[in-house]
């Protein structure tokens, strides 16, 4: 977990820095192919240390799509009540994934294994790629023209100062 918290700042900025809908698609792969790349380790037999580091990666891939689909997803709504029915449809699939993903994992490791868990959510994020593949989105919204270092540094000076963005964060964050 180390890595993805050590990236998940500068993920956090790729949607503001380049088209969201290309950022949400190309992290839909790097994550499938961090995935089927763990499920390899696992089913080939690969050294421990292998797998660890795929899953070390695939896990820092995953910080890319939440940001990403935060920034998107209002340039896709039209008016403000199909901003609101997204915001509710993606909580409900939330939700229900946070019960039934450990349900359906926890089937695949008894019947057949880590490696068999990594490869089907391989391809069930590559289906998602499948699925936001036709979305063109908006561009990315305009830069301050600073760096990616001093915007994450305001971005820092703006949680500790301000206790609403602290809380914030802090509820999303955990």
């Amino acid at each position: 977990l180390v890595p993805a918290t050590v990236f998940a700042p500068f993920a956090s900025v790729l949607a503001d820095r380049h088209r969201p809908a290309l950022v949400l698609k190309l992290g839909y792969l790097v994550q499938a192919a961090g995935m089927g790349l763990t499920a390899a380790a696992l089913l080939s037999g690969a050294p421990a240390w292998l797998a660890y580091a795929c899953a070390a990666f695939t896990s820092t891939a995953i910080t890319v799509t939440r940001p990403t689909e935060a920034a998107l997803t209002p340039g896709l709504a039209r008016v403000p009540e199909e901003l609101t029915a997204s915001n509710v449809v993606s909580s409900w699939n939330e939700s229900v994934s946070i019960l039934v993903a450990p349900a359906v994992a926890g089937v695949l490791l008894a019947v057949a294994g880590p490696g068999w868990v990594f490869l089907t959510m391989a391809v069930l994020v590559l289906a998602g790629a499948a699925a936001v593949a036709p979305i063109a989105g908006p561009a990315a919204p305009m830069s301050s023209g600073a760096g990616v270092t001093a915007e994450l540094t305001e971005g820092f000076r703006v949680i500790v100062r301000e206790p609403a963005a602290r809380t914030l964060v802090g509820l999303l964050g955990t």
